[in-house]
């Protein structure tokens, strides 16, 4: 009998205002004749009459005759109440509401396999992960006062007009961009490059230890090697929690394995904050954002997802929208803040903290945490952007909980391109859709004083150390 695996994406949450999507189920997946049919579901979705919407990434891995995870490529055949977009690498869907409305959406749909080589009777993991789209159109660089930050090439106060997704030339003229205090952006911006102008779909929420979890158990030991910090050919009690190679959770990471998992087959990984050997119980910090990730196991986890990272133009856009700028200030819209207050349900899908529905509310320099907490976490039923967090377009903690690592527009990445990972790593477990250098750190996270004002939009921090396993920041991705 055929086994069908089903990895739901259980972030149970009440979510900024009513516009925004939760409670994500992907159920009654089944395989006849090369088709796979599964029914899908999130609470408070939203389609808008002026074009705004929620989505799913939508995308399946299956075992092949040798016992390998690998990406399936699907077409559409069937869709009911939603609409499923494929795009041209067929190596998943965009699922979105078909009519304008919010809240409940469910519906059946099947889409067929192209795949050729998965054998008579293949295991299926279905994935799926929140969306936003950003809507296309021009938008504003800069906030004339950030460290480092985007401007108009003859003053450094008056932010960068990003006006259509042409070429963008860089010098000291009205017309020109360029970057305050730094000279490693000399060369014409192509039109090829993502500078935010063009509609795309990002991660709602920073990638939770669920996900990066649900992601090493497709692996195979080598490349699961590569991606945690443990040796895994030497596993026990002092270095199962494996983003650190520690014996108990650190700044509530808490994914980990057994202590006498053995590498000769891939081990099998699970989230464990409480720290009692119990997998997944339902205080284990499933929905906690994830730390302890280097550039590459981001980059590689997009790679394997087929997506792509996100620029620094694209991160000012997807949180300032189509607002002007205004100096210093936050992902949700204010140049002020209050810090997180003390967690209560800790570890839980309800996770919270004692001060929710205060206006601006972040998680930067919170010693009452520790570390990141739940992805999310300041939105509620009755929230709006500023109590939530939310950026323009609903996109969650942008600002503050997790630094957001997105690609540096400077020469040596001009390069890149609207390039999507296509869901497989090399052997050794490394992404090989890009080529990248340095990245910016932008929004702030949960060590930062709270004098700074390091977590504005427009503040870029250059970060160039690839291999180093960061307590602090994520890369998000994009389709």
């Amino acid at each position: 009998m055929r086994k069908i695996l089903l990895f739901m994406v259980l972030i149970s949450f009440t979510n900024y205002s009513d516009l925004l999507a939760n409670n994500l189920t992907i159920t009654n997946v089944t395989y006849t004749n090369s088709k796979v049919s599964l029914d899908i579901s999130w609470d408070n979705s939203w389609k808008t009459s002026d074009g705004y919407n929620d989505g799913v990434w939508l995308f399946i891995k299956a075992k092949n005759s040798i016992g390998e995870w690998v990406h399936v490529r699907i077409q559409n055949y069937s869709t009911g109440s939603i609409v499923s977009t494929i795009p041209s690498d067929s190596n998943g869907a965009i699922i979105t509401r078909n009519t304008v409305g919010s809240g409940t959406i469910s519906s059946s749909i099947t889409f067929t396999i192209l795949n050729t080589d998965l054998g008579p009777t293949p295991d299926f993991k279905v994935f799926g992960i929140e969306m936003v789209k950003i809507n296309g159109g021009a938008f504003y660089a800069g906030d004339g006062s950030s460290f480092h930050r985007f401007h108009q090439g003859n003053s450094t106060t008056t932010p960068y007009y990003v006006a259509d997704s042409n070429q963008i030339t860089v010098g000291n003229t009205s017309s020109d961009i360029n970057i305050e205090s730094v000279n490693l952006l000399t060369s014409t911006i192509p039109a090829t490059y993502p500078t935010g102008f063009d509609e795309f779909y990002v991660m709602k929420y920073e990638i939770t230890q669920e996900q990066y979890v649900a992601f090493l158990n497709t692996l195979t030991p080598s490349q699961q090697q590569t991606r945690t910090a443990s040796d895994l050919s030497n596993i026990s009690s002092s270095n199962r929690f494996v983003m650190r190679s520690v014996g108990s959770p650190l700044n509530r990471n808490g994914i980990a394995c057994d202590s006498n998992a053995s590498n000769a087959s891939p081990i099998t990984f699970y989230c464990d904050l409480n720290n009692n050997g119990t997998a997944n119980e339902a205080d284990d910090g499933q929905n906690i954002a994830c730390i302890f990730l280097t550039y590459n196991d981001s980059l590689a986890y997009l790679d394997w997802a087929a997506m792509r990272p996100m620029t620094d133009l694209e991160y000012e856009k997807a949180s300032r929208g189509f607002t002007a700028s205004v100096a210093n200030e936050l992902a949700f819209g204010s140049n002020s803040f209050t810090n997180a207050g003390t967690i209560t349900n800790s570890g839980l899908a309800n996770e919270s903290v004692s001060n929710i529905g205060a206006n601006g509310l972040t998680n930067i320099n919170n010693n009452a945490s520790g570390g990141p907490l739940r992805a999310g976490i300041f939105a509620t039923a009755s929230s709006n952007r500023l109590q939530s967090g939310a950026s323009y377009f609903g996109v969650m903690d942008l600002a503050g909980n997790l630094n957001e690592f997105t690609i540096a527009t400077i020469d040596t990445n001009l390069s890149y391109t609207y390039t999507f990972g296509n869901g497989a790593l090399t052997s050794s477990g490394k992404q090989d859709a890009w080529s990248l250098s340095d990245f910016i750190s932008s929004g702030g996270d949960y060590t930062l004083d709270t004098t700074t004002t390091s977590a504005a939009i427009s503040a870029r921090y250059r970060a160039i150390d690839q291999l180093y396993r960061y307590y602090n920041g994520i890369i998000r991705g994009c389709r």
